[in-house]
């Protein structure tokens, strides 16, 4: 593929993928999940991920687009590669496992959360007898020190797949210690895999979600605990002191919140710069194909802004 033009303006670039009529036209929506945001070097060369969702015909033509984002709901293709699909039989695919974090630090445990929340899914376990979870700290030569949590999801697998969460408080947590989730599964031998390295963080700021996601759009209120910390403590012990939190849209092709606020709450926070909070969500108030986050800035004493930072949380909805 071809280079991104530098000189052009536009907002950010990203990876879309479609499946494409015989006039190469677009039909459905965009397959890339994630937003498909890519980073573009000096030379206007991009790299970057797109996890891409859904079933593939063999037989449909599929393409991958790289948009650029001028603004205005506008998009421009900069660049495209058709997308073959190979046929491959269940017995051949091999298991996997995927991990999320409920925190805005995806590959941190943060102690500034009661509960680190880690949600697994994984698929293609078709012929495994047993499957367990551990999530383990290593000293400094990498050697295992310490088991956080161990969980059996054998009873989890369905179809050969499952999705679980482990929950790992945050006075566990140590700064710059280097964590692993490990998944043990067992068939006539066991077999052992690394399928994520996180590492501990008591300094940064943070939010998380600890209870009420997914949203529902069909429910008359939605309650949403979250939590969070890592803000100054000079200026959260400052008596007026507070922890706004707000529930909006995300814009996927900006990457960021939109401004228009859904709903809008304050809680005080400890003197340590932790907090914790509820957001009530009317469940009409959530759109399907829309995108959700929870923002969390502290606010001194006078009202002013105590961190250049914003936070921010995807919050997952259903029907």
């Amino acid at each position: 593929m071809r280079g991104i033009d530098l000189n052009k303006s536009f907002d950010g670039i990203g990876a879309e993928v479609y499946e494409v009529d015989a006039d190469g036209d677009f039909t459905g929506e965009n397959l890339v999940q994630d937003g498909g945001g890519l980073v573009v070097t000096e030379d206007g060369h991009f790299r970057g991920t797109a996890k891409v969702k859904g079933d593939f015909d063999p037989q449909k033509h599929y393409v991958l687009y790289i948009m650029s984002y001028p603004g205005h709901g506008n998009r421009t293709i900069e660049a495209k590669q058709d997308l073959p699909v190979q046929q491959v039989d269940s017995k051949d695919l091999q298991s996997s496992v995927t991990l999320t974090t409920n925190s805005s630090k995806t590959n941190k445990l943060s102690s500034h959360l009661n509960t680190n929340v880690l949600t697994l899914t994984g698929t293609h376990f078709d012929d495994v007898k047993q499957v367990k979870i551990k999530v383990e700290g290593l000293d400094e030569n990498g050697q295992v020190n310490e088991t956080l949590a161990a969980k059996d999801v054998s009873a989890e697998v369905k179809n050969g797949n499952f999705t679980t969460q482990i929950q790992i408080p945050g006075s566990k947590i140590q700064e710059g210690k280097h964590y692993r989730v490990l998944i043990e599964s067992s068939s006539d031998d066991w077999v052992r895999a690394v399928t994520k390295d996180l590492y501990g963080d008591t300094d940064d700021e943070v939010v998380g979600i600890i209870n009420g996601a997914p949203l529902s759009r069909s429910a008359a209120e939605n309650h949403l605990k979250v939590a969070g910390g890592g803000f100054s403590p000079e200026v959260a012990a400052q008596n007026g002191a507070k922890v706004r939190l707000i529930f909006t849209e995300y814009n996927v092709e900006r990457d960021d919140p939109s401004s228009d606020e859904i709903v809008n709450t304050t809680v005080t926070p400890k003197s340590n710069g932790d907090f914790e909070g509820d957001l009530t969500i009317p469940g009409n108030k959530l759109q399907a194909g829309k995108k959700y986050v929870v923002r969390a800035y502290l606010e001194d004493a006078n009202g002013g802004f105590s961190s250049d930072v914003t936070l921010k949380t995807l919050v997952p909805t259903t029907n």
